[in-house]
This record gives C-alpha cells, sequence and structure tokens, in this order.
C-alpha cells in the first residue's frame, strides 16, 4: 500500500485514470463503423457510463480481496483477458 492509501487517501489506479482517451477512440471507431455522429454529449455520458462501472468494479475487488485498488484493477484486467471467448 502506498503512503496515501495508508492514511486512508483513495488512489485511483493509472490504468483507469489514463483509460479516458482510449475509451473514447473506441467510442469514434464505433461511430465510423456504423457511419454515425455522435453529439459530444452522448460522447461523454458513454465515456461516464463505462468508467463509473470500471471504478466500482475496481472497488469493490479491492474491498473484497483487501489489496489497493491498483492490484485489483489488474486483476480485473487479467482476469477479463483470460476469460475473453469464454461464455458467461
Amino acid at each position: 500500500h502506498s503512503r496515501l492509501e495508508r492514511r486512508g487517501v483513495h488512489v485511483i489506479p493509472d490504468v483507469v485514470a489514463n483509460a479516458g482517451g482510449v475509451i473514447v477512440s473506441y467510442l469514434e471507431w464505433q461511430q465510423n463503423k456504423t457511419g454515425t455522429h455522435w453529439p459530444l454529449e452522448t460522447v461523454n455520458n458513454e465515456l461516464n457510463t463505462i468508467l463509473v462501472r470500471a471504478m466500482k468494479d475496481v472497488m469493490q475487488r479491492a474491498e473484497r480481496d483487501t489489496i489497493p485498488m491498483k492490484e485489483a484493477a489488474f486483476c480485473l484486467a487479467l482476469e477479463r483477458l483470460t476469460n475473453r471467448g469464454e461464455s458467461t
């Protein structure tokens, strides 16, 4: 745990904090694929939905396993990558 975490300060994992650009690129790709154009508000709403869900997942995993949020983010990422293609 970092000093901030030991003091009870929540530190957003860098992998989540820096994901916005990648997510918006994905949303642009979706628009290009379908030949549509979304208003900025729609893009921002989609981005917000994805990031809020990601942080909730990370926080729940960190709490459940009593691990730092950064470690929880990596655990979730690895699980999602290894389960890719498997039926849910």
